[in-house]
């Protein structure tokens, strides 16, 4: 509990995190209570919490449950911007033994006033509860309201709780500005998720559904789960393009079978290994020269000046944006975590020529100008990424405090040949997680990805929830 302080006052958020249960924490405190998976401890840490400026333990007790299990009581004194004179709070944990050292598997603190009243912390919380001086009492009638606003909140609490123990992010949600060499500025939007067709999450305490065939549960007993994922890109020219036109960009199934990786006996959300079948497109329909002619010529009357050099211009980029790119896929992704910080991702696809959804892939076309037909295979397939959690930069940039990732992607063909390097920047404003990024190579987008550009952006980005 030293170190718990020491991190603490340090505001060391990573490291915090670190102190939470790998099958997630019973987290009853200010303004919270819920039972938080170790993404939503992290989330909470970095973008919603903020250090106190002054910490003290006072008259901790443990009790020795199990050789495993320790129950912590007592209290602490709190002091931030929120509380400048100091808050006196009753405190009780549950520490678990894990592979890793012990770790906090519930939390529950309860205020009883500030510093400056005297009280002193009793070493058990349920008894002061029932017995303290210290709380103010609460008159029958506000009571009695708050128990119904209670009950009437219970039921959407409960139906938020299902949901999230069922649907997870799978790639970054993100909301921001992009900005792609040759193109307009434009509002960019992913919406990832993700959810168990058969199994259930590496965290999950106990399945919320019951499989109705008994492969489900030997799923679950093998820390197996057959997975349904779906990603979608979109991008709206607000500034650039007569209408505002929003633009389908990427459109991504996937059914994958994951097997996480038990290590020293205990799974952990970035350690695994998926089987997967995929399929990508962009959403669009042109796929002949006489089809691009036509549509170009609609976008090229639609602007102001039609016979102007501008409108020629922008109506050649509205109607490449329609041309029609799909594949399928089967491919490989495996991740490995150290020291609860480090995440290392390799995903390997090979895009096939016929699949069960897309049929025969659509690649680039001679008539598009840009030569020969431009197999994806050679500037796609091969993807490694590191993320760590937590900047380097964050002591002399505090604002800094999500997480950042370095991403190589080559093709599979030809490994090397074709490079892009990716770098994503995690940040805080107003307790809002943003990230910023720059991109330089190929797939910018999948009409582009054969050509070799440069890329930015930023805006909102959720990692997980």
């Amino acid at each position: 509990m030293a170190d718990y302080g020491r991190l603490l006052l340090a505001g060391d958020r990573e490291g915090i995190i670190g102190l939470y249960a790998s099958r997630g924490t019973l987290v009853i405190v200010d303004r919270l209570n819920e039972m938080m998976s170790p993404a939503r401890t992290a989330v909470f840490y970095r973008t919603e919490w903020s250090p106190p400026t002054a910490f003290a333990w006072h008259e901790l007790s443990c009790r020795e449950m199990s050789p495993d299990v320790v129950i912590v009581t007592g209290a602490f004194d709190w002091t931030s911007e929120r509380h400048p004179q100091g808050r006196r709070y009753n405190y009780s944990a549950t520490v678990v033994r894990e592979a890793a050292g012990w770790k906090i598997r519930s939390e529950t603190e309860f205020p009883v006033g500030s510093m400056a009243d005297g009280g002193v912390a009793p070493t058990a919380i349920a008894p002061a509860i029932a017995a303290s001086t210290e709380l103010p009492a609460v008159p029958a009638k506000d009571a009695a309201t708050t128990a119904k606003q209670m009950a009437a909140a219970a039921p959407a609490k409960a139906e938020r709780a299902q949901v999230l123990s069922f649907v997870r992010a799978y790639e970054p949600i993100e909301l921001g500005l992009t900005k792609d060499e040759g193109d307009e500025i434009f509002m960019d939007f992913t919406l990832s998720l993700m959810f168990p067709l058969l199994g259930d999450y590496w965290d999950a305490p106990t399945p919320d559904r019951k499989p109705w065939w008994s492969l489900g549960e030997n799923f679950n007993s093998q820390h197996t789960a057959l997975f349904l994922s779906g990603t979608v890109r979109g991008g709206q020219y607000i500034w650039g393009r007569p209408s505002a036109p929003v633009v389908e960009k990427r459109f991504n199934p996937q059914l994958f079978l994951r097997f996480w990786i038990p290590h020293h006996g205990q799974a952990s959300a970035d350690k695994y290994l998926d089987l997967i079948y995929g399929h990508e497109s962009n959403g669009q329909s042109i796929s002949s020269l006489e089809r691009f002619n036509e549509q170009r010529e609609i976008f090229r009357q639609q602007e102001s000046y039609p016979d102007s050099q501008k409108a020629y211009d922008r109506s050649f980029l509205s109607a490449r944006d329609a041309i029609s790119r799909g594949w399928d896929y089967v491919g490989l992704q495996a991740s490995w975590s150290w020291r609860e910080r480090h995440v290392v991702r390799l995903k390997v696809r090979e895009f096939l020529p016929h699949g069960i959804l897309q049929h025969d892939a659509e690649q680039s076309n001679h008539w598009e100008g840009d030569g020969p037909t431009h197999p994806r295979r050679q500037y796609d397939g091969l993807m490694l990424q590191y993320t760590a959690s937590g900047s380097p930069l964050k002591k002399h940039l505090p604002f800094l405090t999500g997480r950042y990732s370095l991403t190589y992607t080559t093709g599979l063909s030809h490994p090397g040949r074709f490079s892009t390097f990716q770098v994503d920047v995690g940040a805080a404003f107003w307790r809002r997680p943003v990230s910023f990024w720059i991109r330089h190579g190929y797939n910018s987008d999948l009409i582009d990805y054969y050509r070799r550009d440069s890329s930015l952006g930023g805006g909102i980005s959720i990692w997980g929830f």
